[in-house]
This record gives C-alpha cells, sequence and structure tokens, in this order.
C-alpha cells in the first residue's frame, strides 16, 4: 500500500512552523508549534528559553495552566 497516496505534502504529518506575536507583553516573540506525526503536538517558547507552553498527545491538553497570580490575590 502506496501511504503517499493518502496525503499530498508530509507538513500535513509533521512539521514545524514558526509564528510570531504581534501586540501586548507578548510583542516580537518567537514560537515554534511542532508537530511529530504520531499525534504528539506542543508549542515551544523560542524567546523564553525553549519553554513549552502548550503539550497536546492526540488531541488531549497535557499541559497545565495555572491561574493568574494577579486575579488569585484579588479573590483572597
Amino acid at each position: 500500500m502506496n501511504e503517499r497516496a493518502y496525503y499530498g505534502h508530509e507538513s500535513q504529518l509533521f512539521g514545524v512552523e514558526e509564528y510570531r506575536l504581534t501586540g501586548g507583553k507578548g510583542d516580537g516573540m518567537r514560537l515554534l508549534q511542532v508537530r511529530n506525526g504520531k499525534g504528539l503536538d506542543f508549542t515551544v517558547s523560542a524567546d523564553r528559553c525553549a519553554d513549552i507552553s502548550r503539550l497536546h498527545f492526540r488531541g488531549e491538553n497535557c499541559g497545565f495552566f495555572s491561574a493568574n497570580l494577579s486575579e488569585t490575590i484579588q479573590h483572597l
């Protein structure tokens, strides 16, 4: 079976894409969206010591989003 017949380009399955944020506190920050083709997708903040800001495996969120500290203090 020729698996290539079922997709047009390899970038549909795996790859790395670079994005740049505009506006706000993160203006100009570079992000790398990485997909490995086996279900692992993550976003790396290239300008923040390669911090992994989002992580998904087969569509399920594996990352942790903490509450905003200023919002937490206001509710106390």
